[in-house]
């Protein structure tokens, strides 16, 4: 069975013609908003005045908590699989599908706005199943994609990050998977519990301070080899258009990885962020899918940038294909001794955040296809596979993970391309005046 979902990953969900179909879309609305990623991505800065509410969270809390979906093991151990397998050149294509990406967070953030809706709460709900039922007029596909999102959520939101904090917090302190699950799930209980408005107080503390304290790190590894650092550029470039290479560093798996791990770690094309965005106290699609956009930019093009610099500049990292301990030996030139400590404390934190982030994603997309009645359910059992998560097999992980994002890619993409005429009557109408 897992040697089926691996080929369906490798050739379908996450071949050649996905990925193709992932850049189609953002060269798409890119075109449709005019380069709005150009033009407005720092605008938010200048005029933002939305605040949270007793209901809803800040336009900011909504970019840190989409963040803590996000910041983790795709900024870490994801961009050193894609630099292993892919080569140096999988980097300048990560910032390609980043670049495109934010005009489709863009798109699917202003859809998610646009039709969202108040629950008995107050609290704004808005996803892509609203914008695939009242949109498209597709209820059962609606349904079906909430359904994935559910699934996401237990695998890649859940699973992949309790097993790689599993798995570093063993090697750097011989911590037991037992006692790292435990710990994981505890933390993550303590936010689950308190929804959004609890998800959205904590990462606005935490995310900024944990990502500052990686970013000094990475920077302290580069300029500690700054010499080396144009013949790095120098490298992603030429590599990701060096068609004549073969295997790893060809400048065909340098595409293949280099988008298929950048989307892995900032989600654009896939919905996610969009469920966490529209529960934002913003009332204009424009404004929020700015921050949206954002979102992608802080994630792939600064964070996951760090990572493959690092790792390049530093070039014993290529004497491992374990993507673990390819981060640590990086961080060793800067950290000696404690570069483990370093690396495993940070994916610890980042994946709790992460798990905490996908709770509140599989909630919404939970309630929409079930009913709120029985959101405990839901909650009780991610936690329990947060605990499971870090003391199962790595393999049956990623293959699940890849395979539940690329199905819920495919349908998502799909319906924003289909809504694209709509995508640009909502920004033409929302942009008007706004910064």
């Amino acid at each position: 069975m897992l040697k089926i979902i691996s080929l369906i990953n490798k050739y379908l969900l996450w071949g050649i013609p996905m990925l193709c179909l992932f850049l189609i879309a953002g060269v798409y609305f890119t075109h449709k908003t005019k380069a709005v990623q150009i033009r407005k991505l720092f605008s938010v800065f200048k005029k933002s005045s939305a605040i949270k509410t007793k209901e809803n969270i800040s336009p900011i809390q909504a970019l840190t908590a989409s963040l803590a979906t996000t910041l983790g093991t795709g900024n870490i151990i994801a961009v050193a699989s894609a630099v292993i397998l892919g080569g140096a050149g999988a980097v300048f294509w990560m910032w390609i599908s980043a670049f495109l990406g934010m005009a489709t967070a863009y798109a699917e953030t202003l859809l998610a706005m646009f039709y969202r809706k108040k629950n008995k709460n107050g609290e704004y709900e808005g996803s892509p199943s609203l914008y695939i039922s009242k949109g498209l007029n597709m209820p059962k596909i609606a349904i079906l994609y909430s359904i994935l999102t559910i699934l996401c959520s237990f695998g890649m939101g859940n699973m992949a990050q309790g097993y790689a904090a599993s798995l570093s917090m063993k090697q750097s302190f011989n911590t037991p998977e037992w006692v790292t699950g435990i710990c994981i799930a505890g933390f993550s209980a303590s936010i689950i519990f308190g929804g959004i408005k609890k998800l959205g107080s904590v990462t606005e503390k935490l995310i900024p301070v944990l990502s500052i304290l990686y970013i000094l790190g990475c920077m302290a590894v580069i300029i500690m080899n700054i010499s080396s650092f144009p013949s790095v550029i120098k490298e992603i470039i030429t590599k990701a258009f060096d068609f004549k290479a073969v295997g790893t560093g060809s400048a065909i798996g340098a595409l293949q990885w280099g988008i298929k791990r950048g989307i892995f770690s900032n989600e654009a094309g896939l919905g996610s962020s969009a469920i966490i965005h529209s529960a934002s106290s913003e009332t204009s699609p424009h404004k929020q899918g700015i921050w949206a956009m954002l979102q992608v930019f802080f994630d792939t093009i600064i964070m996951c940038s760090l990572t493959a610099f690092t790792l390049l500049i530093t070039k014993q990292s290529f004497n491992t294909s374990d993507a673990d301990k390819a981060v640590v030996i990086a961080f060793s030139s800067a950290f000696g001794e404690y570069a483990g400590a370093f690396i495993s404390i940070s994916i610890f934190f980042f994946a709790i955040m992460t798990i905490a982030g996908w709770s509140a994603i599989g909630a919404k997309s939970f309630s929409y296809a079930f009913g709120e009645k029985k959101l405990n359910i839901y909650k009780i059992a991610y936690i329990l596979i947060a605990f499971l998560g870090a003391n199962i097999s790595g393999e049956f992980i990623w293959e699940i993970s890849d395979f539940f994002n690329g199905s819920m890619a495919l349908i998502n993409i799909v319906s924003l391309l289909m809504l694209g005429k709509k995508v640009e009557n909502i920004h033409k109408k929302t942009s008007l005046n706004n910064y």
